[in-house]
């Protein structure tokens, strides 16, 4: 099993999806039974159909999504999206990737329901711009910052408990196949590590950073308008 941690925009999906194609799995996501449970309400009061809508719709609606979910959390010490995915997974043909690993807050939270439950692996992603100082002599590599206070407060903790961390790039003004070019060098290099994690049944080190990751500096900043 397979989880992939990062805030909102870190591209998740669109690394799960170019996983898939490395590895034999089916996608599971905590959130798709908290859409469910929410649309009638959002569909009525948002007019926005949170099971297709764009993503500048999806942030209008977001902070509704992160209370309605937490507070289900709160009632079941952290379990009640985890306990409707397990159903999923328990039943899953091949590796189930869970996008959505967001929480490490209480006892049985994500994390644990993924590690230690599970017996799975954390992927941390972690997106970047990389810009040039004023004199030209360098290329600054920045980060995007957490949109709300419950990813400020848990993405750090889900970095440190990561398994395997990655730092890609934002992609702009491309197409989808220019993104899927650059970016699935990313899903190749962790799926020949995660099978090779899998065939030697032994704990790799933790924490271990793609090689395609090397950071060349660090801060964080306001992230442009995303392409995926």
């Amino acid at each position: 099993m397979i989880g992939i941690s990062g805030i909102a925009g870190a591209g998740k999906d669109l690394f799960c999806k170019l996983l898939l194609k490395e590895i034999q799995g089916a996608r599971i996501a905590l959130a798709d039974p908290l859409k469910e449970e929410t649309r009638g309400f959002i569909l009525q009061k948002y007019a926005i159909d949170i099971l297709n809508c764009s993503l500048e719709e999806k942030n209008k609606v977001r902070n509704l999504l992160v209370f309605y979910g937490g507070i289900k959390r709160y009632e079941t010490k952290g379990s009640y999206w985890t306990d409707k995915a397990q159903k999923k997974i328990d039943t899953c043909k091949g590796v189930p990737v869970v996008t959505d690993v967001r929480y490490a807050e209480y006892e049985n939270d994500e994390v644990h329901w993924l590690k230690y439950k599970n017996n799975g692996t954390l992927v941390h992603l972690r997106k970047y711009c990389e810009i040039e100082t004023m004199d030209n002599s360098q290329v600054r590599r920045v980060y995007f910052d957490p949109p709300n206070e419950d990813e400020r407060r848990n993405d750090p903790k889900l970095m440190a408990k990561a398994d395997y961390s990655i730092e890609w790039p934002h992609v702009e003004n491309a197409t989808k196949e220019e993104i899927k070019k650059e970016l699935t060098p990313y899903a190749k290099e962790f799926a020949e590590w995660y099978k090779m994690k899998k065939f030697q049944k032994r704990t790799l080190p933790e924490r271990h950073k793609g090689t395609l990751t090397e950071a060349k500096s660090e801060t964080d900043f306001e992230p442009p308008s995303q392409s995926y």
